[in-house]
């Protein structure tokens, strides 16, 4: 897997910054609780499966070039 991008590093760390916040918000919700130590995703192995998933297509799509228009 290519890390590689053109993009600005501040843009790289917003874009991955604003995507997790993004993910933790929509797991906040649906956890009603704040402490992502107490969720379920955080608790179980496939839960954690979930997440190193999830992680994994954030970073994917943080360090894409591709523009779709």
């Amino acid at each position: 897997m290519k890390m590689e991008t053109d993009k600005p590093t501040a843009v790289v760390i917003t874009e991955l910054l604003f995507k997790n916040l993004f993910w933790y918000l929509i797991f906040s919700a649906i956890y009603a609780n704040i402490n992502p130590q107490e969720w379920w995703l955080t608790q179980h192995m496939w839960g954690r499966v979930i997440l190193v998933i999830l992680e994994l297509g954030i970073l994917t799509s943080t360090f894409s070039d591709d523009e779709k228009i």
